[in-house]
C-alpha cells in the first residue's frame, strides 16, 4: 500500500470515530436536557486517561461521567480498561455508566 493510502484510512477513521462521538454526545445531551442537568460538551483527543485528567483539572469539572460495557477483550483483561485508567488518573468525582 502506499503511503497516500495509509494517509486516507486515517482520514477516513479520525472521520468515523468523529462521527461517532458527534452522535453518542447528541444522544447524551438529549437525555440531560430533558432531565434537567447541566452539563458541559467536550471532545478530546489523546490517551482518554491523560485528556480527561488535564480537562477536568483545567476546568475545575465536578462530575465526570464514563462509559462501561460488559465487552472486555482479553487484553483489556490483562492490562486494564480505559474507565479503569480514567478513574485512577483523576481527583474528580467519577460516575461509571454501565450498558
Amino acid at each position: 500500500m502506499s503511503a497516500s493510502g495509509v494517509g486516507d484510512i486515517a482520514d477516513d477513521l479520525t472521520e468515523a470515530l468523529d462521527q461517532e462521538a458527534e452522535e453518542a454526545l447528541s444522544q447524551a445531551e438529549q437525555v440531560a436536557d430533558e432531565a434537567g442537568v447541566s452539563y458541559e460538551r467536550a471532545v478530546l483527543e489523546g490517551f482518554a486517561e491523560d485528556a480527561i485528567s488535564q480537562y477536568s483539572a483545567d476546568n475545575g469539572v465536578d462530575l465526570i461521567v464514563i462509559g462501561e460495557s460488559d465487552d472486555s477483550t482479553f487484553a483489556e483483561q490483562l492490562f486494564g480498561s480505559t474507565t479503569e485508567d480514567v478513574l485512577e488518573s483523576v481527583t474528580t468525582s467519577v460516575l461509571v455508566a454501565r450498558e
